[in-house]
Order: structure tokens, then sequence, then C-alpha cells
């Protein structure tokens, strides 16, 4: 026999086609990895619309940043870009230094022009700044004025109890709550020996008035004039007035009853009733609502205004015109128990959500 001198493979020498195969599909799979990646940018710009020419945005690029946040911010606004300012002009009551007695009620008014080019509007007030408030309350609404108008601007005050002299100023405030112009300022001396007065209601200096052409000018007070009861009084009877911007609300009488309307009190109750007059000292026609009101007793307690049981003629929802004002009683229900009857307080919101006012009611004869 002869022998074949090629040697033949056996089945284990035999390399496997996957093994004979695997740099190649390695070889395809980076290929087709790298056509892929750049195929990708050419397809996404081949699908994105072309853009349309002309500028995208409501502002010029250039405009600075703080120009652009003030056009965003007006665009949400209605009201024009404007400028608040106010301009003192003068003291229409109580000037500097004024003498007045411990506890007495006094009433400072100021003259002020709108010096800016926005219009006063009704959230526009006056807040206490710095020294002694003397008053009751720290902020309250001003008259709406317009750019160049000249309003009056007043706020009642109580003098303190210890002899000294006493300054409060205030300032203007716009909605965006950033104040403006000078500090307003009243000043006062209380001397012990001096005799509180019932009102303080007369100017010792010229009044600045305005003239239609802008102008300022004086008019001195006529000594020789009747007594009148004028907006510059600070006493509506039994209260000092409560005064919000161009309206002003106080109690001219209080009674008490136990029969009211053909109701008949509970025993341990009796009825109070506040005889409320409400006056516009502007030009232009005021709206109250008995609603607003509350009567604040000696022990704290808040009474609101009764709906049937009343007095009349009954002082509800009116309308107080220049020289017409609003009048009639306001009603509540208070326990009949020592304490409660002390220090009863007028309390007003003249506004929703505004601060409260509130004037002590003299209850005495």
């Amino acid at each position: 026999m002869t022998q074949d001198p090629t040697p033949r493979r056996t089945d284990a020498d035999k390399i496997p086609t996957t093994t004979r195969r695997t740099p190649w599909l390695i070889l395809a799979a980076l290929v087709t990895a790298l056509l892929c990646t750049l195929a990708t940018p050419l397809m996404i710009r081949t699908a994105l619309p072309a853009r349309r020419a002309g500028p995208t945005q409501a502002w010029p690029s250039s405009a600075p940043m703080a120009d652009r946040v003030g056009e965003a911010a007006g665009a949400l606004s209605d009201a024009p870009h404007c400028k608040h300012g106010a301009e003192y002009v003068g003291d229409a009551t109580l000037p500097d230094g004024t003498v007045a007695g411990p506890g007495e009620t006094l009433l400072k008014a100021w003259r002020i022009r709108n010096s800016g080019t926005c219009p006063w509007t009704e959230s526009t007030v006056l807040r206490f700044a710095n020294g002694t408030r003397m008053s009751n309350v720290s902020e309250l609404g001003v008259p709406s004025a317009d750019p160049g108008a000249v309003v009056e601007i007043t706020l009642t005050l109580t003098a303190p109890s210890e002899p000294g002299r006493y300054r409060g100023d205030w300032q203007l405030c716009a909605d965006n709550d950033i104040c403006f112009g000078p500090h307003l300022y009243a000043e006062i001396v209380v001397d012990a020996a001096v005799e509180p007065q019932a009102r303080r209601d007369v100017m010792a200096a010229a009044v600045p008035d305005t003239t239609t052409d802008g102008a300022i000018a004086f008019t001195m007070p006529d000594s020789t004039a009747e007594p009148t009861y004028t907006p510059t009084s600070p006493d509506a009877g039994a209260s000092a007035w409560l005064i919000d911007g161009g309206r002003r609300l106080g109690v001219r009488e209080v009674d008490w009853d136990t029969h009211l309307n053909g109701f008949v009190v509970d025993e341990g109750s009796v009825f109070l009733s506040l005889y409320i007059v409400a006056e516009t000292t502007g030009e232009a026609d005021a709206t109250f609502n008995g609603l607003e009101i509350n009567l604040i007793d000696g022990e704290g307690a808040a009474h609101t205004t009764l709906i049937l049981e009343r007095k009349d003629p009954p002082f509800g929802l009116c309308v107080a015109q220049p020289g017409e004002p609003c009048e009639g009683w306001w009603s509540t229900l208070l326990p009949d128990r020592e304490g409660v009857h002390d220090e009863l307080v007028l309390s007003w919101e003249p506004r929703l959500f505004a601060p409260r006012l509130e004037t002590p009611i003299r209850t005495d004869p």
C-alpha cells in the first residue's frame, strides 16, 4: 500500500466558519457606524424647514437689557410709562410749632402738587416715615390728582400726653410700593398749661391757593367771617373725622335704646345707635357703605350693623355729593354690663383690604 503524502485534517483541525467571519463582521459594523455618523447632520439639515427672513423678537437685539425688561413689563400693563412726583406747596392748617394741650385733637393739612407724569389714583397713599406718628393710622389714601394738579392732604392727629416738641414725617407712596416726593411733617409743641380746644381749624398764616393758570396765590383768613362747618373741622360732633383721601366719616350723636323699630332688646343687652355723617371734601361724588363700619367696645369686641333692628333714617349704602353729605343712624347690639360701654371706638374700612381707620367715640352728653 502506498500512503498519501498529504496529511488529512481531522474534524478537530477544522477552523470554525464563525471564527473566520468575525473580523469581517466587526469591520462592516464599524464602517456602517461611521457612515451613519457622517450622514446624520445632513439628514437633520435637510429635514428642518428654512428660516424665514426678518427679526423674530419684539425688540431690537441691540436694545439694552434694562430697556427690554421695561418694555416687557409695559406689555403686561395697559398703563403708559410715567414717573411719580410730588411738590410741597404749603401748609393749609397747623403751622409748624403750633402749641397744643395734651391729648388735643388736631388737623394737619398740606397742599401738594402732583409734579410727576403719573396720576394719583386710589392706590396712592400717604405713609408714615419716621418720628412721632401722633395718629391712629400708619397710612391713608390721598385725593385723586392728575399731573400738575394741587390737592389738600389732611391727617387727623392727637397731641401726646407728655409735654415737649414732637415731629412726625410722612411721605407719598405709589401702588408699586415706591415712595416719592419730599417728607411732609407735622411739628407741634405740647404744653401742659394749655387747655385742649374742641377744634383747631383756623390757619394762622396765609393759605396758598391755585389759580386757573397754575400760579400760586395766597389768601388770608377772614377773622370777621362767621364760623362755618368746613371740611377742615377735626370734629364731627361725637368723634373726630376719619379721613380717606377726599372722603371723611364721623359720629355726630350717640343714642341708647331698649326698643328699636318694633324690636325689644333681650335682658342683658342694649341697642346703641350712632348718627353717622359721611362727606366728600372734593368735587367728585363719594360712595359709603354701612357694612364698612364696625364698633369696638370697651372689651375689644367688634360689632357690625343690624339689618332689621334699626333707627330711622338708617345709614346704609349711599353717595355723598359736594355739599350734600350722607347721614343716618347706624345701629348695633351691645352687652349691657360694666366695661363694655367704656372707651368705644369707631372703626372704618374705607376700601377692601385697606388699613382700618379708628377714632374714639364720646358717649357723654
